[in-house]
């Protein structure tokens, strides 16, 4: 018989948090300033491509995310105002591509297949009336 003091618990450790694989094949491909653009995400706790969707959603994270901390008075600004667009872009770039298959109910893109830096920048630069996919859905 072991008693509690002979045979202590070992107190579980500390989680380390890591991007899902979809949001680190993101940050690597498409970004060009990935170092701030991992503190960003991370200061926002952003580690899947659902926090992706659901924290880029919201308007003060969307205004804060470009500064470090998201001090956005006085804090030191991570992006210049091109990765600054990209990173407001990307969710919008997401449903793009996937509004080309149809709902993502019925078939889920694949991340590593159907994205790319030169597609992402072939995104920014259309109207925004251009950025439609083929499905009846209609507009990103």
């Amino acid at each position: 018989m072991t008693s509690a003091s002979t045979n202590p618990q070992k107190a579980p450790r500390p989680k380390v948090m890591r991007f899902d694989e979809e949001l680190q094949y993101l940050v690597d491909t498409l970004f060009t300033c990935k170092a701030n653009l991992t503190i960003a995400l991370k200061w926002f706790n952003i580690y899947t491509m659902r926090d992706l969707h659901r924290e880029l959603g919201k308007d003060d994270v969307r205004r804060r995310v470009r500064f470090k901390d998201g001090d956005e008075n006085g804090g030191e600004e991570l992006f210049d105002e091109q990765e600054y667009e990209d990173i407001l872009n990307i969710c919008s770039y997401l449903n793009w591509r996937q509004n080309c298959w149809g709902r993502v109910e019925k078939v889920k893109i694949d991340i590593r297949t159907e994205t790319s830096r030169e597609g992402f920048c072939d995104f920014i630069s259309l109207p925004p009336l251009s950025r439609k996919g083929s499905d009846t859905e209609g507009y990103v």
